[in-house]
């Protein structure tokens, strides 16, 4: 009677071990952190590189440069005529004047509006705020001996501000601006201008 009271006490004993396990908990419990704490990291680390990427992509897409064939008076004078041969634009020299480099290389702006256009930005409300970016602008500049035309990309610019200045930037401004660089540039209009090295890597 004992032997037997004694091997039901130690089977009970072993159930009782094995249901309470202290090593399953924990272990299914660490599993489970470890899994959040990836799944949180790799969403940390595509926030980063969806950040970085956007940082590098408008750096290189806001602003387009493009190398002149033609001098610096020569690429002004044909901006100006291209201009004017566009339908509805008037051209006009920035007002403000920049202070020159001092290396003796010159810059000038043109400033580009057109009429109807602006008259689409300024009828909708939410799209005043846009005279703070208009009229449109053209760099003309010297740089390492050869002569370069700059513009903002206003098709970028439309999209990021969406609504009637997307429309207006993608579909009106930037087609028109289009035609005028190829009249005055040919075909480096819309090409942009190798990257030239900077003086550390020059060094």
């Amino acid at each position: 009677m004992n032997d037997d009271k004694n091997g039901a006490e130690k089977k009970g004993d072993t159930i009782n071990n094995k249901k309470q396990d202290p090593a399953d908990a924990p272990k299914h419990g660490r599993k489970s952190s470890a899994g959040w704490g990836m799944f949180a990291a790799g969403i940390l680390w595509g926030i980063v590189f969806a950040f970085i990427f956007g940082v590098v992509y408008l750096r290189s897409a806001l602003i387009t440069e493009m190398e002149s064939p033609s001098s610096f008076s020569d690429t002004l004078a044909k901006l100006r005529i291209a201009a004017k041969n566009t339908e509805g634009w008037t051209v006009t020299p920035l007002s403000c004047s920049l202070p020159q480099p001092k290396d003796g290389s010159k810059v000038a702006v043109l400033k580009l509006c057109h009429g109807r256009y602006a008259a689409k930005l300024m009828d909708d409300q939410h799209s005043r705020r846009v005279s703070a970016m208009i009229p449109c602008s053209l760099a003309v500049y010297e740089k390492n001996g050869k002569t370069y035309v700059a513009k903002m990309n206003v098709k970028l610019i439309g999209t990021l501000l969406g609504g009637t200045a997307a429309r207006v930037f993608s579909l009106d401004v930037s087609p028109d601006q289009s035609k005028m660089l190829e009249q005055a540039l040919g075909s480096n209009a819309g090409k942009a201008a190798p990257k030239g090295k900077s003086r550390h890597e020059r060094r």
